[in-house]
């Protein structure tokens, strides 16, 4: 079918500006001050963060831009501000709490989103693959530093050594002589299920990605791979730039939608990474463009190609390239290109060849044809599994694609509009999204290993893209503006600091937890992957229904239709949004911890409210109320977990509900992460126990009481002291 002619999209402008026109760029520069700054609670209320230098400078460029595009009716972003500020005044309010300190940047993001439609320029198209290599090869710098290869990725890099070192794909000697410890700080043990023929060790992992980054490695070792991977995400990027061209006939918008995936998760969080999901988006989008969109010969021959290469990633790709398939026979019987007897030969051996090639390859190392035979006879899926991980695909905060990029929510609209303009495309799509969807849900890993969120959703992406695109089409509306500023925010932040989008196994997501202001994100929203988290599930419902909406309006809304935004739909979409994070955030059922919500300023000038009092330095505070008793935990008390401390001295005080002991117990600092631990004795001070600990570097610590006789505690008290 062939594509409708271009859209305008609907943006929310105005040519008068009267004083009340610089409400849009205050709201905008007070939103990135307030987001800079932080926020935390302390026992009589919550203190605001003082802005630094480069705060300040960061909230006048986002007013400068508001102003420039002139953006009217973006006053209703600063609600949620105002409303957790009021908060403080009453205890039946606390849950306003949620839009304080960094979840203040997706709200000005939004603005920014608007504000820059509403110019309606684009950057040239010469420039996306160089910024995004540029972007991605820095967020692939912060995850060779801060994380590490983590999870699957060590196992492709020692397939990877292996080839280079002893020309084989034999595991036994390169684990024997640990050639690990070059990029992997810890003992590692080898990803296999079965053995070879004569006891041989070989990995589980298709031999595909190995190869793929064999060069880079070999140039450089782990560092020049992970920048490869990500030169790799940067095309992948292009090549959802093009697709959602073709898709909607609209150079801007292709742009558009380009740079607003690029920059929201998954892709953004992947970039760098040595996992297979990356190159098997980027052989979906090129496959999937040429099969469905391409007019020669060659085209025919680059998606077959892809069609050839995804099972070499892995095995649960056949049902991707099944996808490319079928949509390229079906092009080319439409064309009446049956006669072509050569073409379609070509188009049909490259796929044949390559499954040949596999099976002989499976052949050669195990001494069978099957490539599922080498997960051994464990029964790998599981519809038990299904309650849990469908709506954990979405919905778990750790792993969640809507969670992070709530952006292609839209997707689900899109692809009722793409059914109406590219069938193939449409059937296409959503035939991989329910391979894909299908698959990852029955299986007990569907969330993965050690990785960011959405990790087997990540080849989806070109096809969710093509949804979006349409669905952006449609105008970018208040409910958009917000979806695609919280998806940038999460992006953007996790980026910076990637170590709190890698799983840590806890149930408890390491950027919501990190990455609050005042009162923490964690329990407001939903998780699945602990059993004892299933009281919280519930929480989906809500967040689900608030999707709804915008979905729903981008359906309805008619193609061609350009009204203009009313400001009450700014009022709407801003109110549904707190509305349920109240809601969902009041109906946990999770124990809170204040002490992460205490210790967020700890160290930095504030303003506490509501006595609007200035103080130089923050000190945290919150209740503890427990009896120790160490007979009862002879490997300590745990009383405070997950404290994130910048490098630096801190002095812990613990309030006693009665007298002193003769043997008071001792502090236990644990850097969660790693294990390591150091104790310091606890000193009496009065009707107190006190003692001073250092932080070499920044990490999220654990707190333990060890030894010592029963005491009953009932405030615990923080502060950094100076250097």
């Amino acid at each position: 079918m062939d594509a409708a002619p271009p859209e305008r999209t609907a943006v929310l402008r105005g040519r008068s500006w009267p004083v009340s026109g610089w409400l849009s760029p205050v709201s905008v520069s007070v939103l990135v001050l307030l987001a800079g700054s932080g926020a935390a609670t302390h026992p009589g209320g919550a203190s605001i963060g003082v802005p630094s230098l480069s705060i300040v400078l960061l909230a006048a460029l986002a007013g400068s831009l508001v102003r420039f595009s002139m953006v009217r009716g973006l006053g209703p972003l600063l609600l949620p501000a105002f409303a957790a500020v009021a908060s403080v005044f009453a205890d039946s309010w606390s849950s306003l709490l949620l839009f304080s300190g960094p979840p203040l940047f997706a709200l000005a993001l939004s603005g920014l989103v608007l504000s820059v439609v509403a110019m309606g320029r684009k950057p040239q198209k010469a420039i996306l693959l160089p910024a995004f290599f540029a972007l991605y090869a820095a967020v692939a710098y912060q995850a060779q530093t801060n994380v590490g290869p983590e999870g699957d990725e060590p196992q492709y890099l020692m397939v990877a050594e292996s080839i280079l070192q002893d020309h084989d794909l034999l595991l036994d000697q390169d684990f024997k002589e640990a050639r690990y410890s070059a990029f992997f700080s810890r003992h590692l043990d080898p990803h296999f299920r079965i053995r070879g023929p004569q006891g041989q060790i070989y990995s589980l992992h298709a031999v595909g990605l190995s190869i793929l980054i064999l060069p880079a490695y070999g140039l450089g070792g782990y560092a020049s791979a992970s920048f490869f991977m990500a030169l790799l995400a940067a095309f992948l990027i292009r090549e959802i730039r093009r697709l959602a061209q073709e898709v909607s006939g609209d150079d801007a918008l292709a742009e558009g939608t380009a740079w607003i995936v690029g920059l929201s998760p998954p892709i953004i969080h992947f970039a760098g990474l040595i996992f297979t999901e990356i190159p098997a988006a980027l052989l979906l989008a090129i496959g999937i463009r040429t099969a469905v969109f391409g007019r020669t010969a060659r085209a025919s021959m680059v998606a077959a190609l892809c069609v050839a290469a995804l099972p070499w990633l892995n095995v649960r790709y056949a049902m991707l390239s099944v996808v490319v398939f079928g949509a390229l026979v079906w092009r080319l019987m439409r064309e009446g290109q049956r006669a072509s007897g050569l073409a379609g030969l070509k188009v049909a051996l490259i796929p044949a060849v390559s499954a040949l090639g596999i099976g002989l390859y499976h052949f050669a190392l195990w001494g069978f044809f099957d490539p599922r035979r080498v997960y051994g006879q464990k029964r790998e899926f599981s519809l038990d599994v299904l309650p849990e991980g469908l709506p954990g695909l979405f919905f778990d905060q750790e792993f969640g694609l809507f969670v992070y990029a709530p952006i292609f929510a839209l997707s689900i609209a899109g692809f009722v509009h793409l059914w109406r303009r590219h069938r193939t495309l449409a059937l296409a799509g959503l035939f991989a999204a329910a391979g894909v969807i299908a698959t990852a849900s029955v299986w007990p890993m569907w969330r993965g290993g050690f990785n960011p969120p959405s990790r087997f959703l990540v080849p989806l992406i070109p096809v969710l893209a093509a949804g979006l695109a349409l669905a952006l089409q449609r105008g970018v509306g208040p409910a958009t503006a917000l979806l695609a500023g919280w998806s940038l925010w999460c992006g953007l932040s996790g980026a910076l600091n990637i170590e709190t989008i890698h799983r840590d196994r806890d149930g408890l997501a390491p950027f919501f937890r990190s990455q609050s202001g005042a009162r923490e994100w964690t329990a407001a929203l939903p998780s699945f992957v602990l059993a004892e988290d299933r009281p919280t599930r519930v929480k989906a419902l809500p967040w689900a229904l608030l999707l709804l909406l915008p979905i729903v309006s981008v359906v309805r809304r008619a193609e061609g239709e350009t009204r203009a935004t009313r400001s009450r739909e700014m009022w709407l979409a801003v109110a549904s949004l707190m509305a349920v994070a109240a809601w969902a955030d009041r109906m946990s059922p999770r124990v809170r911890s204040p002490e992460r919500d205490a210790t967020r300023l700890l160290g930095s000038p504030s303003l506490q409210l509501p006595r609007l009092q200035f103080v130089r330095d923050t000190v945290a505070e919150w209740p503890v109320d427990f009896v120790y008793e160490p007979h009862r935990v002879p490997d300590g008390l745990l009383f405070a977990r997950q404290i994130r401390l910048m490098p630096g001295n801190y002095e812990l005080t613990l309030t006693l509900l009665e007298g002193l002991s003769d043997s008071p117990p001792g502090l236990r600092v644990t850097n969660h992460r790693t294990g390591q631990s150091v104790s310091q004795p606890l000193r009496a001070e009065n009707s107190a126990l006190a003692a001073i600990f250092t932080i070499v570097e920044s990490a999220e610590v654990d707190l333990y009481l060890v030894g010592g006789d029963p005491q009953t505690f009932s405030r615990a008290k923080m502060r950094r002291l100076a250097n």
